[in-house]
């Protein structure tokens, strides 16, 4: 409701207001998701997801989402992806992306002036027998990742130029509910937990987080993980590395800000931070586009809601209807069946726990009974982000998810990659005029 209060007319003192109920709820879910995360990992809950995964995609992904941080303070963002680094390799992306945003995050918080670095470097490769390999399909199953699978180990370093730490605060750093000192957490905020997190993933993952630092200079925490590199179709592997050249390389090793060179300090020296240094720029990534919501290409789309909470009903409605969409309202598994089963709609957006039939069941069943809406992209809404969990939403055959409470970001997401269709050639609008 709050993201909707702010797109309304309000003055400017209203407005402030919003905002500072937008960032405290932001705060207070990211204590919850922090102790939740902690206590799952301390019971040995946590387990991992391992598929075959473009490491230099991700690094592009994770470095480009600090682009808009970096940029209003005025640092650099720089991304070194080892070449040496294999295409495809068995990597649990959620847990990857986790920790190194909850580093990077630190890091920009932490710097003023200069610049964050981060880095993956091959340390080295172990050689064996080429393990069997899956044609067709992208996905290579873990039971055919046996011992005789090439490993490479990766060492990953974030590096600022940042406060830095003494080395009584450095010994504590990784404790729980610990920041450098009491003042830390007055001015720049924080719960204490991430770094815990981090290296209990970290650790989890066959690795061991460790913290170079120096007061008034900066920081550097790094880490080493194994991974097993992916066995895939030779002309599958070819094409990725390809693109992988082509496209990530070439944005990795680069530059994710604009802001002129910051006054020189000093900084931690490395061989590896004299590489970074060498790299060339590239222009950053636009902003995406902001004004009123409601765009031409959202407004033809109808999206089938499934939510059985009343409040969450009236949140999501409104929220697509700012976009422009037609929405119909299920308020329980069995209804989206029926009503999924008459209608073609462009997106359904699922509640996995609803009374009467739950998401998982209603998805299967539209995907197995058939009907209008048999192959629509089918959205789970889960107030979980959990690896587990999201594996079961793509094992019902949900294609995506979105973790409540949901955001208007979220759902422009959503629709931007579920639902807008590419513009129709000519002749695939004769060909449908003819039928």
């Amino acid at each position: 409701m709050v993201e909707l209060l702010g797109e309304t007319d309000l003055s400017q003192t209203q407005r402030d207001y919003v905002e500072t109920i937008r960032e405290s709820s932001r705060l207070l879910l990211r204590i919850i998701n922090d102790v939740l995360d902690l206590s799952k990992l301390e019971a040995g809950k946590t387990r991992l997801e391992f598929h075959p995964v473009n490491l230099c995609r991700v690094l592009d992904s994770v470095a480009a989402s600090f682009h808009a941080a970096t940029e209003e303070k005025g640092i650099r963002l720089l991304l070194h992806c080892d070449d040496a680094i294999p295409p495809l390799m068995m990597i649990d992306e959620f847990r990857l992306r986790q920790v190194l945003t909850n580093l990077i995050d630190n890091a920009v918080k932490f710097t003023m002036q200069g610049r964050v670095e981060l880095r993956a470097v091959v340390q080295r490769a172990h050689k064996a027998v080429r393990a069997s390999v899956l044609r067709g399909n992208i996905s290579v199953k873990t039971g055919l990742m046996d011992e005789a699978s090439h490993t490479v180990d990766v060492t990953f370093h974030v590096t600022d130029t940042g406060i830095g730490m003494s080395e009584d605060q450095k010994a504590r750093i990784f404790e729980k509910f610990e920041q450098a000192d009491s003042s830390t957490t007055r001015k720049f905020g924080g719960t204490g937990l991430g770094l815990t997190i981090c290296r209990e993933l970290i650790g989890l993952m066959g690795g061991r987080l460790s913290v170079q630092t120096s007061q008034g200079v900066g920081s550097d925490f790094s880490f080493t993980l194994p991974f097993r590199i992916a066995q895939v179709d030779h002309e599958y592997e070819d094409a990725l590395r390809t693109e992988s050249s082509d496209t990530f390389r070439a944005r990795a090793s680069a530059e994710y800000a604009t802001s002129p060179e910051p006054p020189s300090q000093p900084q931690p020296q490395s061989p590896a931070a004299e590489d970074v240094a060498r790299e060339r720029e590239t222009p950053p990534r636009a902003p995406a586009p902001t004004g009123k919501l409601a765009e031409a290409r959202f407004q033809s789309l109808t999206i089938l809601l499934a939510e059985d909470n009343k409040i969450n009903q009236l949140v999501a409605q409104r929220m697509l209807r700012e976009f422009g969409c037609e929405v119909e309202v299920a308020s329980d598994g069995e209804e989206a069946l029926a009503v999924a089963r008459d209608r073609h709609f462009d997106i359904i957006l699922m509640d996995c726990h609803m009374p009467v039939m739950d998401g998982y069941r209603a998805t299967r069943e539209i995907r197995h009974r058939g009907g209008a809406s048999q192959h629509v992209p089918i959205i789970a809404l889960t107030a979980s982000a959990l690896a587990d969990d999201r594996q079961r939403c793509l094992e019902a055959g949900m294609d995506d998810f979105i973790s409540k409470p949901v955001t208007l970001e979220d759902l422009k997401r959503i629709l931007i990659r579920h639902g807008v269709k590419e513009e129709a050639t000519e002749a695939e609008i004769e060909k449908k005029e003819q039928h």
